[in-house]
């Protein structure tokens, strides 16, 4: 028990920021700041000398008397409060939610408990906004798991109806019509992207997407990346000998995010390089010479639900999901994936994986050569 005096805890209760009551043996208010009186919506004086009860809620006073006469004969430091929600009651009547801390003191030969008292209204207030928040984003997450399965099924018999048609009369068919069945068939894919888009987005929150690490060779997935997209040309710069501890599928498809990116907003020639990067990564960096990112959007671009041009007229196609997927993928994988303006125009983005074993007596060079 600390040994004071009654100056020195005015002092104390004056100066802090907190509001501080000193209370007597017998449960009288003997000390009261600007603060505490502040909060219990009277002033100084008006409490000094009064039961401390007289803040308890009315129902919850008895039980406070038995607790403080008990406190009282075993003095010790302690808070009260923190996972057990407590209420003082203001003399307006109002209550307010509170965390306490005790501390016993002596004032000469008198016993005394100092009690710093912390409102936690605005904790309350961000607390409940979380909670709200978070119920808000759960069924926001169960509504998109809902319409995109529910979406998925009829949309998965056009686009299988839109290519048979293709198949078996689309050779058949006067120019119109082809291009009408051609029309079904990419926006059935589009659609189709999207929806996995949401999916997976859902997943990852949830930490329900499964990934599948092995160690891969970095050329047979660059190239894997760049043979699904017919018609862009890439420059390939990567060491045959690299290797990544990766999931296969997932670093595909970051790649085909990055180099559809190039081809749709950015120019020739596109490339993708392997740069040096440390014993235990590999850097990959997929570069293209259009205009470049914005740079007041660079901040947000790996946002969900983001795009350089948004509103009724953006001319971006997508909901804005890509990059975002694609570098929570990466993440998710133990790398990165960041974006740097190139010099002097262009965009360059970063994809950064774990590097996996080398391949023992390997002497493949590293290869250069142009893709279509």
């Amino acid at each position: 028990m600390l040994d004071t005096s009654i100056d020195a805890l005015d002092a104390f209760a004056r100066l802090s920021p907190d509001a501080v009551l000193v209370v007597d043996a017998s449960g009288k208010v003997r000390i009261v700041n600007d603060a505490a009186a502040e909060l219990f919506r009277t002033r100084p004086e008006r409490l000094v000398g009064e039961d401390l009860e007289v803040l308890v809620p009315a129902e919850h006073r008895a039980t406070h008397r038995r607790r403080r006469e008990a406190y009282q004969a075993a003095p010790a430091t302690r808070r009260m409060g923190g996972e057990l929600q407590l209420w003082a009651s203001a003399l307006d009547g109002t209550r307010v939610p509170v965390d306490v801390g005790l501390q016993p003191v002596v004032a000469g030969d008198e016993p005394l408990v100092v009690a710093v008292v912390r409102d936690l209204t605005a904790r309350r207030r961000v607390e409940q906004a979380n909670h709200d928040l978070e119920r808000t984003a759960t069924r926001l997450r169960q509504f998109v798991d809902v319409a995109s399965h529910e979406l998925r099924t009829p949309l998965t018999a056009v686009l299988g109806f839109a290519e048979t048609l293709l198949h078996h009369v689309g050779y058949r068919a006067d120019d119109r019509t082809r291009e009408l069945l051609e029309a079904i068939r990419r926006n059935a894919l589009r659609q189709e992207r999207l929806l996995s888009g949401l999916l997976e987005l859902t997943r990852l929150q949830r930490g329900q997407l499964r990934l599948r690490p092995e160690i891969a060779a970095v050329h047979t997935l660059v190239h894997e990346a760049v043979d699904s997209i017919p018609g862009l040309d890439v420059e390939v710069e990567v060491d045959a000998r690299s290797l990544v501890v990766a999931d296969p599928l997932r670093v595909v498809q970051i790649l085909v995010d990055l180099l559809v990116n190039a081809e749709r907003y950015g120019a020739a020639p596109v490339s993708v390089t392997e740069v040096a990067a440390g014993p235990d990564q590999v850097l990959l960096v997929v570069s293209d010479s259009g205009e470049g990112i914005p740079e007041e959007f660079r901040k947000e671009m790996f946002a969900p639900f983001t795009q350089a041009s948004n509103g009724d007229t953006r001319e971006a196609e997508g909901m804005g999901l890509g990059l975002h997927l694609a570098r929570s993928l990466a993440l998710a994988m133990g790398g990165d994936l960041s974006y740097v303006p190139d010099e002097p125009h262009g965009s360059r983005f970063l994809l950064l994986l774990p590097r996996g074993a080398a391949i023992t007596g390997s002497t493949a060079p590293a290869r250069r050569e142009r893709s279509a």
